[in-house]
């Protein structure tokens, strides 16, 4: 092998070594720390106790398993002593019913008695079924008396409209959902 092909080959092997090998070059760089040692954390937001509740069908207690409602009729769930967990430093939310779930699908007699029930939702006497609400910040604070309405409305129930229905009220929950609070930027910023 000649002089000249040893040196260029050498010069070639020097050059990869200095671009990395895998075809980059590195110039300075260096970071600064903004962070310093801080970290940040999540809120929380959860129900602390359910409560304890109890099922009344115009205004006796009942067994909704059993209970056969006719139109006009009014069943009502009221929860006593239910705490949550909110914990934020802009935190809001709204308290409420699913209700959605229980949709029966298609048609026939569930879905026309599905269609016929209105319900409504109070907590410590104050309409909260379309209200947004501000939360108490903290761990295990008590919500108040919980009421939940469930009508058979009879404005809306014609013939024999949703008669031998039933709706499962097994996916029927209490929600806290956490809602947009004022001092909190909307809509949310992209990055």
């Amino acid at each position: 092998m000649n002089k000249l092909f040893k040196g260029a080959v050498a010069g070639a092997a020097g050059v990869a070594l200095l671009l990395g090998g895998a075809g980059t070059f590195a110039l300075w760089n260096t970071d600064m720390p903004i962070g310093d040692s801080q970290t940040i954390t999540a809120g929380t937001l959860a129900w602390a106790n359910p409560g304890t509740g109890t099922w009344l069908l115009n205004g006796q207690a009942v067994d909704p398993s059993t209970a056969l409602l006719v139109p006009g009729d009014v069943l009502t769930y009221t929860v006593t002593g239910a705490t949550y967990t909110a914990t934020g430093d802009y935190i809001a939310g709204t308290i409420g019913a699913d209700w959605a779930g229980l949709a029966p699908g298609g048609s026939g007699a569930d879905a026309d008695f599905y269609s016929n029930l209105d319900v409504s939702i109070t907590v410590g006497g104050t309409d909260v079924t379309n209200t947004t609400i501000d939360l108490t910040p903290g761990t295990g604070v008590a919500l108040g008396t919980v009421v939940v309405t469930i009508g058979f409305n009879p404005t809306t129930t014609t013939g024999t409209d949703g008669q031998g229905g039933t709706v499962n009220l097994s996916a029927f929950n209490l929600t806290l959902q956490q809602v947009a609070h004022t001092g909190q930027p909307s809509p949310y910023p992209t990055i």
